[in-house]
This record gives C-alpha cells, sequence and structure tokens, in this order.
C-alpha cells in the first residue's frame, strides 16, 4: 500500500511539474507572439513613415524646380537677352561684358542642371520611357561606361507620377551604384511590361557589392526597396564577387 502511495504521489508530482511546465511553455510562447506583433507594427510604421518622407521629398524636389526654373531661370534668360542688346547697341564700347556674359549663361546652365536632377521635366513632359532612355544616354556620356538598353515605349499606358519617379529614381540609384561602387565597364539595362507588371532591370559586369555593405543596407538598398514598396513593388538584388549586380525592379500596372 505504501509503495503504491508512493507511486501515485510521484506520479501527481510529474504531472504537476508538467503543468507548470506547459504553463510557462504557453506564457512564454506568448510574450514571443507578443513581441514578434509588436516588432511587426513598429517595422510596418517605420515603413510607413519611410514611405511619406520619399513622398514628401519628391513634392518638395518638384516644387524647388519648379521655382527655379519659372524664377531664376527666366531671370537669368531675360538678363542674358539684356546684356545681349547692350553689347549690339553699344558696339565695341561693350567688350567688357562679355565676362559677364559667359557668367550668366554658365549660371543658366547650371540652373537647368539643378532643375533636371530636382525632377526630370522630360518625365512630366515625354514620359517614363522617353525620361529613362535620356537619363541612360547622359550617364553614358559622363561616365563613359557603355550602358545598352532596351526600353519599351508605353506611350500608350496611363502610370501615375508616384510609379513613374520610384521607378526613375531606382535606376538612377542602380546605374551611380554600378559606377561608383561596382566600377563597371558596361552595364545592359532593360523596362518592358511583364505579366501585368513593369519591370526594370539594370545588370552591371563590375566587382560586385560587398555582403556587408547588402546586410546593412548600404549603397541607397534600402531606399530603392522603400521606393518599391511605395508604389507597390518589389526589388531583387543580387551580386556576387566579381560576378556583377542585377538590380531587378516589379512593380504591378492595372
Amino acid at each position: 500500500m505504501k509503495i503504491f502511495a508512493a507511486r501515485v504521489g510521484a506520479e501527481l508530482e510529474r504531472l504537476r511539474a508538467e503543468e507548470q511546465l506547459r504553463r510557462h511553455r504557453d506564457d512564454l510562447e506568448n510574450t514571443v507572439r507578443r513581441r514578434t506583433a509588436e516588432l511587426e507594427q513598429a517595422n510596418e510604421q517605420l515603413s510607413a513613415l519611410s514611405r511619406m518622407i520619399i513622398t514628401m521629398q519628391e513634392e518638395e524636389r518638384a516644387r524647388l524646380s519648379r521655382e527655379l526654373h519659372d524664377q531664376l531661370g527666366q531671370q537669368l534668360t531675360a538678363l542674358s537677352l539684356e546684356l545681349q542688346w547692350i553689347r549690339e547697341t553699344a558696339g565695341q564700347g561693350a567688350d567688357g561684358l562679355e565676362p559677364l556674359t559667359g557668367m550668366v549663361s554658365e549660371m543658366a546652365t547650371e540652373v537647368r542642371r539643378i532643375c533636371k536632377g530636382l525632377r526630370p521635366m522630360i518625365l512630366d513632359r515625354m514620359g517614363l520611357s522617353s525620361a529613362l532612355s535620356a537619363h541612360i544616354k547622359e550617364f553614358a556620356a559622363h561616365t563613359s561606361i557603355a550602358v545598352r538598353h532596351s526600353i519599351e515605349p508605353l506611350r500608350d499606358m496611363d502610370i501615375d507620377s508616384t510609379k513613374a519617379i520610384s521607378i526613375f529614381r531606382i535606376m538612377q540609384e542602380a546605374l551611380n551604384n554600378a559606377a561608383k561602387y561596382s566600377r563597371a565597364d558596361s552595364i545592359f539595362v532593360s523596362f518592358e511590361k511583364e505579366d501585368g507588371s513593369l519591370v526594370l532591370t539594370v545588370l552591371d559586369d563590375g566587382v560586385g557589392i560587398d555582403p556587408d555593405r547588402q546586410r546593412h543596407q548600404g549603397l541607397g538598398l534600402a531606399g530603392m526597396r522603400e521606393r518599391a514598396a511605395l508604389c507597390g513593388g518589389a526589388v531583387e538584388i543580387t551580386s556576387a564577387r566579381d560576378q556583377g549586380t542585377r538590380v531587378v525592379l516589379s512593380v504591378p500596372v492595372e
């Protein structure tokens, strides 16, 4: 009888221990789920804030570009015409104005360059495909990197401004990375509509991106991903040492 009672007591003790262990496990799982939910919520809030900042930046860039073009740009144009009229009227007596005329012309060129960097006007005037092609040509001329491209004309598509500027900026960033960090000799860029999505691909033959930089979201990689998320898309970046880098952006369209 004593042996039986001892066995029952031991079994009850084991059951109590198991129950206590189960409760601790449940508490731990609940804590993990709660912390995970809080972390996901914080990440969502951070992403939303990042997207809002990007949107505000683009709006401010567009405003500054318009003001520079409409005010300072027009004033410099008027000043240049006025100087030209004075030189033509005064004849040889106005030869001293030639350096000033050159300075005004250089300032006007710089204002146009700044305006284009803030907000590429061709994007609003000619559409996304034309803007991509124009920037690729300027990039190739500026860097002397051989750039081949295949840009599908999308004039018949109604692409909203948020998607258009996001695609344009991501291509800008990918090209800049290829020139500055990958040290590429050649780059291939394609842009096309594929299975209900706009797909941008930038492929270079450079040294690749350092894995540590990728993990720490360097080189503007985080910005590219946030811009992609802003327009409901996704960007995939693959790279290997001495095997180049491939950036693929996919943005859904109706």
